[in-house]
């Protein structure tokens, strides 16, 4: 774990090192952008999927249809950041934000599987539902049999 006032981007190469398997695409923000940072990725192996900044003369293409999945990510962090004790780190020990992270991360999962990741996954295999027969909606939300 990093200090706060740290770049995200100078703890990439130790995550690399550590990283159980092999990693064939690394999706990353315009922070990452670097030409020694993308020509680490390729010795390796690894397809950089990171938008170029603004101040490059010819920007190195990306996989934009890839790139579009990184959402997930930034969307597991704001669930994260949700709760309080992650969003603003009270604790003073590592271990115990850490141990935080994955218990907030645990509550997250455990929710996730009660419910679908998107409302419209699963209406594409469910079939709509019937009315009751002889029911017909009378004033809004109140029902009444015929």
């Amino acid at each position: 774990m990093a200090p706060g006032n740290a770049a995200e981007a100078n703890e990439l190469e130790p995550l690399l090192q550590d990283s159980p398997g092999h990693i064939s695409r690394l999706l990353a923000d315009k922070a990452y952008d670097s030409g020694p940072l993308r020509e680490g990725l390729t010795e390796r192996g690894i397809e950089p999927v990171i938008p170029a900044r603004s101040n490059w003369v010819n920007p190195p293409p990306h996989d934009a249809e890839a790139y579009k999945a990184r959402h997930l990510v930034e969307n597991a962090f704001a669930d994260l950041k949700q709760f309080r004790g992650i969003a603003t780190r009270y604790q003073k020990l590592s271990a115990t934000f850490i141990a935080l992270v994955q218990l907030r991360c645990w509550c997250l999962n455990t929710k996730r599987k009660q419910r679908p990741l998107s409302p419209y996954l699963d209406k594409a295999d469910s079939k709509p539902e019937a009315k009751p027969p002889n029911v017909r909606p009378r004033q809004g939300r109140l029902w009444q049999r015929e």
